[in-house]
């Protein structure tokens, strides 16, 4: 065997003969840590959805994170991008805290404050680390495996308990906390379905964004949430508004033509003992969240500055009942909570925050050459759009789905920060 070695290994004049266990050792290399870190984005993009991993997504994220920041203060490469969003988010933070001292419950108001700077962190970590297209695909690619997955199963369960497809008495909600959870989740993708089916190549991944653009739209269906179907309708729009004239023609041709299809199909007599236009059209929970809203204007007159206290269940320890009788728990509004619990500046930055980002996707910067730059930034944007409908009708900014939104939004604006430090110097290095 010692000779073997010797034949393989040529043995230099002032050389030792070299081992075969150092031969071995040799080619094994370390992982580079951002390996582990990508992977660790990829797991989080594929099981955010579900409720029962949500402790489990943030120690994950958390780990991650922590990781990073290890990992580049020891080896001397810890920088932040600048980022458009950083003053708003600061100011909102900050106004947070000076609110607390006058707040109905401060102790709820700080425990739901040091949640929100918790989530924003995952924006921040994600613009700093992604810093190509490739793993923003890798990324994207998990997202919708993910959300294919959970569409099939609860088309699946929905099926198996006895649902049907016409009935509104309740809707599916797969492996999410609840229907309404599930649509919004389900909302959040087709954007990126849309760009999926444009830019990933080969032939597993397009099988994969066929399915999830064939599971999501039934799986939304069977959720039968007007709210959610609503945000859909708006991003439709808005990606109308973002196409040239002939991709508009045939975009609204489409459209009406489906319309068309769906409402014959459910108008048809066949359906008609099952399918009811009144719970369809049925304006009583609108009424309702018209009589919530009204009393949350009062609140907002009463304490127009710093609100009555941070946190969406805030409201709901006033105890206060419409006239109807029903007692108020949350405002089914984000952007009226908001105002509500920390006053009119409160809500201008928070508002901000939703601005700048938009401003982000639509203004071309130097160095965004590529087209699937451009239009994952159409994407961020009809997910902006959706988001920012669905929380007109409930209050959806929650929970890991704040994370997920600020994964989706960080992988754009980390790439063309990059892209764009690497142009003009736009972006620089540095703390904001």
């Amino acid at each position: 065997m010692k000779n073997l070695w010797h034949n393989i290994i040529p043995r230099h004049s002032g050389q030792r003969a070299v081992t075969g266990e150092k031969i071995f050792l040799g080619v094994i290399r370390p992982i580079p840590f951002d390996y582990f870190l990508e992977g660790g984005l990829i797991v989080l993009a594929f099981f955010m959805m579900v409720a029962k991993l949500n402790h489990l997504i943030e120690y994950l994220f958390f780990t991650l994170l922590i990781g990073w920041v290890v990992t580049g203060i020891r080896g001397g490469t810890f920088t932040l991008i600048k980022t458009p969003i950083d003053l708003p988010v600061f100011l909102f933070l900050c106004w947070i805290l000076i609110t607390l001292s006058v707040a109905h419950d401060p102790a709820y108001g700080l425990a739901e404050w040091r949640k929100t700077a918790a989530k924003v962190l995952m924006f921040y970590f994600v613009v700093n680390f992604v810093r190509n297209e490739s793993q923003v695909h890798r990324i994207q690619v998990a997202f919708i495996a993910g959300v294919t997955t959970l569409s099939l199963i609860g088309i699946i369960q929905y099926g198996w308990e006895g649902g049907n497809i016409l009935s509104k008495h309740w809707g599916a909600d797969s492996l999410a906390s609840s229907a309404q959870w599930f649509s919004t989740y389900l909302m959040m993708s087709f954007p990126f379905i849309w760009l999926g089916l444009q830019y990933e190549q080969g032939p597993w991944k397009k099988l994969l964004l066929r399915l999830a653009a064939c599971l999501a739209p039934l799986a939304l269906f069977l959720t039968h949430t007007r709210g959610a179907w609503v945000a859909v309708v708006a991003q439709g729009i808005l990606g109308i508004i973002c196409l040239s004239r002939w991709q508009r023609i045939v975009s609204v041709t489409i459209g009406l033509l489906c319309i068309t299809i769906l409402m014959g199909f459910l108008y048809s007599g066949v359906v008609g003992e099952q399918f009811s236009w009144n719970s369809l059209l049925s304006t009583s929970s609108l009424g309702t969240r018209i009589d919530m809203w009204s009393l949350g204007m009062v609140k907002i007159l009463e304490h127009p500055w710093t609100g009555i206290g941070y946190g969406r269940d805030t409201i709901g320890k006033l105890h206060l009942m419409t006239e109807k009788g029903i007692l108020i728990d949350h405002m089914h509004n984000i952007f009226l909570t908001t105002a509500i619990g920390v006053g009119l500046p409160g809500f201008f930055l928070f508002v901000w925050i939703f601005e700048r980002l938009v401003k982000q996707c639509l203004t071309k910067w130097p160095g965004e050459t590529t087209p699937y730059l451009r239009d994952l930034g159409y994407a961020v944007l009809l997910l902006i759009g959706g988001v920012m409908v669905r929380n007109l009708f409930d209050e959806m900014f929650q929970g890991t789905l704040i994370y997920l939104f600020w994964l989706l939004v960080g992988l754009y604006v980390g790439v063309r920060l990059h892209k764009s430090s690497q142009g003009k110097g736009v972006g620089e290095r540095g703390i904001a």
